[in-house]
């Protein structure tokens, strides 16, 4: 049964005495296509390929009744995958997946793009670092990476939070497009452990920022007046300080 068999239909009963009549309604629902999964009308993805390659776009569609594929270019498999063959940079280009049946039509948009040469990821400083920021301040921690293509960056905080790039993640933290992160207001609960990955279709690397935060000194000790010494005596004058600083030792004359 197909859905260009929905409509009405009549039984009909006839004899000497007379004749009746009934009307059925059939109504056949349809389901639209869903293409990869994706269950948006449109859907938008991007792919990479390095030149002479092979590359295979798959279009897998689902719906009732089964929909049919159609591609706008090149190879396509009886499955639905489109096939590229001796990738050449004038590839580079979209492509539509188009998948209909009588629920409906989905269409997935592929941005392809060629390049000369795929890369791994690499950090233009790879040493894991320590940080030391002061409370309530703003602090960026660097995190830049190169690679083809270009990596996407992502943060783990202390907590286990992870972040990607490109994002404002709340009031306090921020990634910006070049990979930093911003953390404002800082104190002492953001102290800790920052992992920053770069990520791209050859791989994954990550590396270790240590986050301190500093504590202003202030002396516990205060003077009572003036001190008074006898000359040629030895004079001993208490100083305690308090947070992570070093004690600085001045001598008069």
């Amino acid at each position: 049964m197909n859905v260009i068999d929905a409509g009405e239909y009549v039984c009909m009963a006839r004899n000497p005495g007379g004749e009746t009549r009934k009307v059925y309604k059939l109504e056949i629902g349809g389901n639209p296509p869903v293409i990869n999964g994706y269950h948006q009308n449109r859907t938008v993805i991007k792919e990479i390929v390095s030149t002479y390659s092979r590359k295979l776009i798959d279009c897998m569609a689902e719906g009732t009744p089964r929909p049919t594929i159609t591609w706008i270019m090149i190879k396509v498999h009886q499955n639905g995958t489109l096939e590229i063959r001796n990738v050449r940079p004038s590839d580079t280009a979209e492509f539509i997946c188009l998948a209909r049946n009588d629920g409906g039509e989905a269409v997935m948009v592929v941005q392809l793009t060629v390049t000369s040469m795929l890369r791994r990821p690499i950090f233009n400083n790879p040493f894991n670092e320590r940080i030391v920021s002061g409370n309530g301040k703003t602090t960026v921690l660097n995190c830049s990476a190169d690679g083809q293509p270009m990596p996407e960056i992502s943060w783990t905080l202390p907590n286990g939070t992870r972040f990607i790039g490109g994002t404002n993640h709340g009031s306090r933290h921020q990634i910006n497009n070049d990979g930093t992160l911003v953390i404002r207001s800082t104190h002492k609960e953001d102290a800790g452990k920052y992992r920053c990955g770069a990520k791209n279709l050859m791989g994954y690397i990550e590396k270790l920022i240590i986050l301190e935060i500093g504590q202003k000194p202030y002396i516990l000790t205060r003077p009572r007046g003036i001190i008074r010494s006898i000359s040629g005596e030895p004079l001993f004058i208490h100083c305690l300080s308090d947070g992570k600083s070093e004690m600085l030792k001045a001598r008069g004359s």
